[in-house]
């Protein structure tokens, strides 16, 4: 199954393969294990490859370029790649910039520091709607994670702006949260659902009645009922999703 999703390539060998891989550290290590020699086949330079195998923190807790010829990249004569971990940064120059060892000389610099990914554009644009509050004003919950759980993939929050739900991505259920007045966050509880594990999204409808969760590893789609803080699963729930599918994402149109 691993050599199957590696061959797919990118988040399929994360979340179409096992489902512990990000909750269990066994799991996690044996898949790192099976990483590594091939990424030791794909780069030419020894050195470079190992730098590139996942050491010191679980696979997946950085996000992992597995595949799609990211690691044939560094075979060109062009890349190389810096271990400012052990080679600091001291400095940037109008040259380019100089480590410990050496001084790189480029014509474009491209920072990548602090890379928001996610939320880092939507919070840029700093808009409202209705009564919901600025998503930059929504302060740290309390607690952060429930006992036990994974931190969250996901957020959503309701249309009245009073309640936040969180995609719990490794332990198959959603924290539900009160927003306060002065934007923290209050536990109200969890709620789990079918076929859970790995999902990374979830969606509103327009109308706020639903919530909809998806790219568990039963490649389902799983709806609850919204009623204020509460959430309940329907009876219809979960709805399959074609075999082999790799949803990481829900559009409501």
């Amino acid at each position: 199954m691993l050599e199957a999703a590696w061959r797919t390539g990118g988040f399929q060998f994360l979340f179409g393969s096992f489902d512990d891989l990000l909750v269990d550290d066994a799991s996690n290590q044996a898949a790192a294990e099976f990483v590594r020699p091939r990424i030791r086949e794909i780069v030419k330079d020894p050195a470079t490859a190992e730098l590139l195998c996942p050491r010191g923190y679980p696979l997946g807790g950085k996000r992992p370029p597995l595949g799609h010829s990211y690691y044939e990249t560094y075979n060109r004569d062009n890349v190389e790649l810096v271990d400012v971990s052990s080679n600091v940064i001291e400095r940037i120059t109008g040259r380019g910039v100089p480590t410990g060892t050496k001084e790189y000389e480029f014509d474009v610099l491209v920072f990548a520091t602090g890379f928001d990914a996610a939320t880092g554009t939507m919070m840029a644009m700093d808009t409202t709607a209705g009564t919901a509050r600025r998503s930059r004003t929504v302060g740290r919950a309390d607690p952060p994670v429930p006992d036990g759980q994974t931190a969250p993939c996901w957020v959503e929050i309701s249309h009245d702006g009073k309640y936040l739900f969180a995609v719990n991505t490794g332990s198959a259920n959603l924290s539900r949260y009160a927003i306060q007045a002065d934007g923290s966050l209050v536990l109200l509880g969890t709620t789990p659902f079918t076929n859970g594990l790995g999902a990374v999204d979830a969606r509103l409808s327009p109308d706020g009645k639903t919530l909809s969760v998806t790219g568990g590893r039963g490649l389902v789609v799983s709806t609850f009922a919204v009623d204020g803080g509460d959430l309940t699963e329907l009876p219809s729930s979960p709805t399959p999703l074609p075999a082999g599918s790799a949803p990481m994402g829900i559009v409501v149109l």
